[in-house]
């Protein structure tokens, strides 16, 4: 009896502990999620190890909430702290206080998959209607409460809607798997409310001027989604609304991004194609461009007009940038590829440590009394559009403008051209391996003072034809022709340069118009240190005019009664 009883006491206290392990075992593995689990959706989650992950929802007007990833049958867990997954960028618009507060890359990318694990929280659009899924997206968002995720599950929407309260717009699958489409009327409009497009294609069909998308009140987070229009805006701001588009294409549209007056729109890691415009965007209104590409625009890349705060940064802009009516903006770290960069109508903004080339010239023009800074940018590579016309920077019509520190090389035509009434300031520059360094002619005019002109193959500096240039502690050197030339009806006033080993003369000066010439080093050249050609009057004065091959003067005999020559050294 005892051996009987000892082994009843034994087998009891076998199960009661196995009952323990048992219970120690399932509260563990509750709270935990394996990693391959969140393989689907694993991308916003790069970085954080093989080890267990939560998912986290954020919706407009409520505080983030954490739960665990689960499988879409079962019951969510119990909420756990973790540090929020950061997105891989932020953008920096122009005011940060008109921004949409739209969730970030990791809470878009997850929105999906966390609400297919928290049964409830949102509401479910499905065509076939199973599981009392919504079978319209306007019948889910009319009974939404505000803040709350709308899933869209794949299919094809045909419908038309309006938007006035807070609501999160979620596709489900691949990008494509959702599309919302309308007719002769704008695809989604957002009349107010915080609202957030995530994972969608919309695509507006027909109707003259219709929108795809737009908001006419209230903020709007685009994020993800593909956006056309057949004969509008792909993406449109009224009077008082404002836009946030991140990670979207938008092509085969009127105007990709089209921002009015009174509004907002910033536009972030985009691809913006095919369209009549890229982004055009109103007098009064604020546009942020960043990290964005804008290619193949039938008319213009980007169209700004009008007084506002613009920013175009680090994007990659193939097509023509154009500013007028007053308009300003900031471009800085863009790459401009086969475009141009043109200001016009008292326009004008800071162009800085951009990179700019193209297959035609002139890649900067500055005209009808704009007014620019272009600075610390390289201007490169191209050919002339016309054989008497087209620079790295042309400015004319009575633009103005300080270029300053540039990079300006390997151009076909003048690394910087003034006619026509143009009279910019350039300063600091680089200019190598031109056709013509500097090119100032048919009525123009400009001060140039410190730059660096080298390796041209024609004239470095040339001043001609009823124009009036300033040269000023310029360094003119190595260049396969003439250092400076003035010459058909042109004046100039050269001072404290450097002219030296230019092939031909350091200056040469022909039918001009009793140019000054003082205080300059001119040495080192082929031909002559100064070679007057003709009956023209001048002042030369204070030069050093040593060690050139020819004479330090070349003078006509019918020139010497009108060249005034004095304190030379020779």
């Amino acid at each position: 009896m005892p051996t009987v009883l000892a082994v009843i006491v034994v087998i009891v206290a076998v199960l009661i502990v196995g009952i323990f392990l048992a219970s120690l075992l399932l509260a563990v593995t509750e709270i935990k999620v394996p990693w391959e689990r969140l393989a689907p959706v694993g991308a916003p989650f790069r970085g954080l190890g093989k080890r267990a992950a939560t998912v986290r929802i954020a919706r407009p007007g409520s505080p983030v909430a954490t739960a665990p990833a689960a499988e879409p049958n079962e019951a969510p867990a119990a909420a756990a702290e973790q540090e929020p997954v950061e997105a891989e960028f932020t953008p920096v618009p122009v005011a940060a206080a008109h921004r949409p507060a739209g969730p970030s890359a990791a809470q878009t990318a997850s929105q999906a998959a966390a609400v297919a694990a928290a049964p409830g929280g949102a509401k479910v659009v499905d065509q076939s209607g199973a599981n009392g899924a919504f079978t319209t997206v306007g019948a889910a968002i009319q009974a939404a409460a505000p803040g709350e995720t709308i899933a869209v599950q794949p299919g094809t929407y045909a419908e038309a809607l309006t938007i006035a309260k807070p609501v999160v717009l979620q596709g489900a699958g691949e990008m494509g798997s959702v599309v919302l489409t309308a007719t002769r009327q704008p695809v989604v409009q957002v009349t107010g409310g915080e609202v957030w497009l995530v994972n969608l294609r919309f695509q507006q069909k027909s109707g003259k001027d219709s929108r795809c998308v737009g908001v006419a009140g209230g903020r709007l987070s685009v994020e993800g989604c593909d956006i056309s229009s057949e004969t509008g805006a792909g993406l449109e701001t009224d009077s008082g609304g404002e836009l946030y588009a991140r990670d979207c294409h938008i092509h085969d549209a009127s105007t990709g991004v089209a921002v009015s007056d009174g509004s907002s729109a910033t536009v972030v890691g985009c691809e913006i194609s095919d369209c009549l415009v890229g982004v055009g965007a109103r007098p009064g209104s604020r546009l942020t461009l960043q990290h964005s590409t804008v290619r193949d625009a039938a008319v213009f890349g980007v169209a700004i007009a009008g007084v506002g705060e613009r920013l175009l940064e680090d994007n990659t802009l193939s097509d023509r940038v154009s500013l007028s009516g007053q308009g300003k903006a900031t471009l800085r770290h863009n790459k401009l590829v086969d475009g141009t960069l043109s200001f016009s109508e008292h326009s004008g903004g800071l162009v800085e440590e951009n990179d700019i080339t193209g297959s035609s010239l002139p890649h900067v023009t500055i005209q009808g009394g704009a007014d620019p800074t272009i600075r610390h940018n390289h201007i490169h590579g191209g050919r002339r559009a016309l054989s008497d016309y087209g620079a790295g920077i042309t400015v004319e019509e009575n633009g103005a403008g300080m270029i300053v520190d540039n990079d300006i090389t390997e151009i076909e035509g003048a690394g910087i051209e003034t006619r026509d009434g143009g009279n910019p300031t350039a300063m600091q520059n680089r200019i190598q391996g031109t056709a013509i360094g500097i090119h100032v002619q048919a009525g123009g005019a400009g001060t140039f003072q410190d730059n660096d002109i080298t390796a041209c193959t024609n004239i470095a500096v040339l001043v001609e034809g009823d124009s009036n240039a300033t040269l000023i502690g310029n360094r003119i050197h190595d260049n396969s022709h003439t250092g400076i030339g003035v010459r058909n009806g042109a004046t100039a006033l050269i001072e404290d340069n450097q002219i030296t080993a230019n092939a031909r003369a350091g200056v040469a000066i022909q039918s001009a118009h009793d140019p000054v010439i003082r205080h300059n080093k001119i040495t080192g050249n082929g031909v002559a240190g100064i070679a007057i050609v003709d009956a023209t009057a001048a002042t030369i004065e204070a030069n050093d005019l040593r060690g050139n091959d020819g004479p330090p003067v070349y003078l006509p005999d019918d020139a010497r009664s009108l060249v005034t020559q004095r304190d030379n050294q020779t």
